[in-house]
């Protein structure tokens, strides 16, 4: 894997993207067209003039047409071409822009063929390392979004980085079976430790209930994991997909915003899996697994907060999150009970946001506190408490 690097540089978009990006483009306009359409008649069917319901679909078909067309030879011409190498520069506004459109509507780029979508694959700083940790953004992010710092603390441990590549925009249990895929065709560590941000912990959580579930020897790579630490990640849920939620069947309701409510349901599979948490991945009645799980929780709240004396239920009943997931999500409070994660394993940063866990110097500083223990890099001999 070549050097992470900072910063924005300029997108290199390939012929072949050009063309990618055209037929999704196609294909939004004569979507959004029948949208817009509807709730243009409908706006006017009060108001019967003779011939303006059809210089209306007149116009609209006509857009539609040329859309279509663009769409359909710009499909032809990137399929005949070379597929592309996904692109090996994390750092890149091009990379993140694609990290961004995957999150938003990666399942319909991976279900349309399109060469846009995101194919999932571990970059592995070292493939024959013997002790790996492997590092799963959340959504709409990628690699580049990890502190140097943090991947630097974790490598002074002695393991090697490794980081998951995904398309976010597919389904939780979708991202959960190809991840199963991808630590298969690893070179079998000795010692595995994973770091999970955000929605990157829902499809680690699903993964190691089917790897459990669905093997009667356990996997390698299975045996080898030691310890898994969640960051932000939204066990019961997070409430900004819950509230787009029910904004969509308010807007159903409705005669006029009814003909949009469609416009809401394009988000992907993946964003509205976050709604649910847990409950999407099959993943809430897994079995106790023998390894150590850690979780962080990010609170908006002042430093002030946690001087204050507050017990970590009464931080859970507060209700102040890190702007996407609430503290008792992130925590798994009443989700995962038959876990019982002892305090010692739970940690609360407080005036910071969801995306700051994935730099923030304490963050850091307590997943060194909690990987630094010996036996983390010992072959497994019993349940670590």
């Amino acid at each position: 894997m070549t050097k992470r690097q900072k910063g924005a540089r300029p997108v290199r978009v390939s012929f072949q993207q050009w063309c990618a990006l055209v037929e999704l483009a196609g294909n939004s306009v004569t979507a959004g067209s029948h949208r817009v359409q509807d709730l243009h008649e409908r706006i006017i069917r009060p108001f019967p003039l003779p011939g303006l319901a059809s210089i209306t679909r007149l116009a609209y078909s006509s857009v539609r047409v040329i859309a279509e067309l663009s769409s359909t030879v710009a499909s032809k011409i990137s399929r005949q071409t070379q597929p592309l190498p996904p692109t090996d520069d994390p750092g890149s506004l091009q990379e993140n822009s694609l990290s961004i459109l995957n999150g938003v509507c990666g399942d319909y780029l991976r279900d349309h063929g399109n060469a846009l979508a995101i194919t999932m694959q571990i970059r592995a700083s070292d493939p024959s390392a013997k002790r790996v940790a492997l590092f799963v953004h959340g959504l709409c992010l990628n690699d580049s979004h990890w502190s140097e710092d943090m991947v630097a603390a974790v490598a002074a441990l002695g393991f090697s980085p490794s980081f998951l590549r995904y398309n976010t925009g597919l389904s939780v249990r979708e991202n959960a079976k190809l991840l199963l895929q991808q630590l298969a065709l690893m070179n079998p560590p000795s010692s595995l430790i994973i770091i999970a941000h955000s929605m990157g912990g829902l499809v680690v959580r699903a993964g190691l209930a089917m790897a459990q579930q669905h093997r009667a020897k356990p996997a390698p790579w299975l045996e080898a994991l030691r310890a898994v630490a969640y960051l932000g990640t939204p066990h019961a849920g997070a409430p900004l997909e819950q509230a787009g939620h029910w904004l969509e069947k308010i807007m159903a309701r409705s005669p006029y915003a009814s003909a949009l409510a469609p416009i809401a349901q394009i988000r992907s599979q993946g964003i509205q899996d976050l709604r649910r948490g847990l409950a999407e991945s099959d993943s809430s009645n897994a079995l106790v697994l023998p390894y150590c799980e850690f979780v962080i929780a990010a609170s908006l709240s002042s430093v002030a907060a946690r001087d204050s004396g507050k017990t970590l239920r009464a931080a859970i009943r507060s209700g102040v999150g890190d702007g996407l997931v609430s503290i008792g999500s992130a925590l798994a409070h009443g989700v995962l009970s038959e876990l019982r994660l002892p305090s010692a394993r739970q940690h609360i940063i407080y005036g910071i946001g969801h995306l700051d866990l994935l730099a923030h110097p304490e963050v850091t500083a307590q997943l060194q506190q909690w990987l630094e223990r010996p036996e983390f890099a010992l072959p497994y001999d019993g349940p670590n408490n």
